[in-house]
């Protein structure tokens, strides 16, 4: 099998890159910058210059559809960037909007209403709001820059608009084309948290803690970190791996009668992950970022350079975020990891009917919100939310949990990428990441 699978792999890399008599290769014919999945407006002249748009941007594509934004600040290359992004990926950055505002059912019916009920009970696009309000306030610098991201979005959807006609996929699904709002590149941190840190299993690993000999609980979930192994020792020094008795730990969870809960070992090659080379390795120092996403089509990051009086940056990005998330300037470079902390508390409550819970010795009546979702095809349907001091409150069984997601606060993660994109040393480093 491994010889058939080889042969295979060969075979896909051979059609991917060669062409066959006059037909393109397929990795031609497949790329989603210029492929027969592509639209016909992606494929663009190699430079795109704007006029009358009050930003001084010019816009570089190379022979790799990697586009270069020049500017002469920082806003020039926002929205030339929000413009780039838009074009390539306008339809992804929509359904970003939608999901996270709980609107979905709107444009795909209601058999996704579930999404939309987890996402509109947290009422992010008021906390978006409520932020970008802040930073207006508080950083007006960091506001205008997001708002050129928006500009440079709202260009290129006004100028389709203008055309009378639609992109693809919004006529395959009959969507209509919204303008963006500059509060909309807070929705990416809350979309990413939920992909990479919402666990809502907490029943069920206390059901299995419950059953497990004490050896094997500090086994798998240890109350410290201090015999982590380290890639590279402090004492440089070879540490010998701990032996671990997987056998014990299977018989543990085998069940005679089923195969359900037998262990799955565990998978080395799995995880995000940084390391840096030395100067005193090689004449600089290396980054190497992974953080090991899945892969989709298209790509969830969008690489990409930007150049202006005060800073010269690198690296990839991600639609409906106007900054570099894993890259370099001139003088630091930095990537982005996900190092799965537990976000979540789920607590049982103790009730009295429906309406109270007890919180301190006393019985206290449940916040309850009441959202409207609109349906395609059908009429809107409109659901009650429960809230306690707690968190979020869900009925299982008639019984009620509330479930605390610590990322549903506000979140003000894009002023570390907006300062790291200025920092010049550790320091502004450090600085950068205190948000």
């Amino acid at each position: 099998m491994k010889i058939v699978g080889l042969l295979l792999c060969l075979l896909w890399i051979f059609l991917a890159n060669y062409n066959i008599a006059i037909f393109n290769s397929l990795g031609e014919l497949l790329t989603f910058k210029t492929g027969i999945l592509s639209n016909a407006e992606n494929k663009l002249p190699s430079e795109i210059e704007f006029n009358n748009t009050g930003y001084n941007t010019e816009i570089k594509i190379d022979s790799l559809g990697i586009p270069h934004i020049y500017g002469v600040q920082p806003n020039d290359n926002a929205f030339g960037l929000g413009y780039m992004h838009a074009k390539d990926r306008l339809f992804q950055m929509h359904m970003l909007v939608n999901l996270i505002k709980g609107d979905m059912s709107a444009l795909y019916g209601k058999d996704v209403i579930s999404y939309d009920v987890f996402w509109k009970g947290y009422d992010l696009e008021t906390k978006a709001n409520e932020v970008y309000n802040e930073i207006k306030e508080n950083n007006p610098k960091l506001a205008k820059y997001l708002d050129a991201y928006s500009d440079g979005i709202n260009f290129y959807i006004n100028n389709y608009k203008e055309t009378g006609r639609l992109p693809t996929e919004y006529c395959l699904f009959d969507i209509e084309l919204i303008s963006w709002k500059s509060e909309y590149a807070f929705y990416i941190s809350w979309y990413m948290s939920q992909k990479l840190t919402y666990f809502d299993t907490h029943i069920e690993q206390q059901q299995m803690l419950n059953n497990l000999p004490r050896d094997v609980q500090k086994l798998l979930f240890p109350s410290n970190m201090d015999d982590e192994h380290m890639i590279v020792p402090e004492n440089n020094n070879v540490k010998k791996e701990i032996p671990i008795n997987l056998n014990k730990i299977d018989v543990v969870f085998q069940n005679k009668s089923s195969e359900e809960h037998k262990i799955q070992y565990y998978d080395e090659g799995k995880g995000s992950n940084n390391w840096a080379l030395s100067p005193s390795k090689d004449r600089n120092a290396l980054l190497a970022s992974d953080p090991h996403l899945f892969l989709t089509f298209p790509n969830p990051f969008y690489e990409v350079h930007m150049y202006n009086s005060e800073y010269n940056l690198y690296g990839y990005s991600i639609p409906a975020n106007p900054f570099i998330v894993c890259g370099h300037n001139e003088n630091i470079s930095w990537g982005i990891n996900n190092s799965e902390w537990d976000l979540t508390d789920k607590y049982l409550l103790e009730t009295k009917g429906n309406e109270y819970y007890k919180v301190d010795g006393e019985f206290v009546k449940f916040r309850e919100k009441e959202f409207t979702f609109k349906i395609k095809s059908e009429s809107d349907t409109i659901i009650k939310i429960k809230y306690s001091k707690f968190g979020r409150v869900n009925e299982v069984g008639g019984k009620y949990y509330a479930q605390k997601w610590y990322p549903a606060e506000k979140n003000y993660s894009l002023e570390t990428f907006y300062k790291l994109s200025y920092s010049k040393n550790w320091d502004d480093f450090k600085e950068a990441l205190a948000y």
